[in-house]
């Protein structure tokens, strides 16, 4: 049997790139191929050039904190450095 997830906390590469405050999709997909620390899909449909990848949230969360990867957390209004994030990826 596979990890049990809350489908509530499952998201497409587009929603954590809004979420991060990635101009790009592409980012998503950039850290998931070239970062070993970028979580994994848990649920894959796809070939092998496109189709569908979801994320559990809380562990992109992580990750994005341990890179320093938020240029706004969400809700916090704080700005942080947001340097580790490619602007046009």
């Amino acid at each position: 049997m596979g990890r049990m997830v809350d489908v509530d906390e499952l998201v497409s590469a587009r929603l954590i790139a809004y979420r991060l405050g990635w101009k790009s999709v592409q980012s998503v997909h950039y850290y998931w191929r070239t970062d070993p620390k970028f979580p994994a899909p848990v649920f894959s449909l796809t070939n092998d050039t496109g189709g569908l990848r979801l994320w559990c949230w809380p562990d992109v969360e992580a990750w994005a904190d341990a890179k320093g990867s938020w240029p706004v957390r969400p809700g916090s209004g704080a700005g942080g450095t947001g340097s580790a994030v490619p602007a046009d990826r």
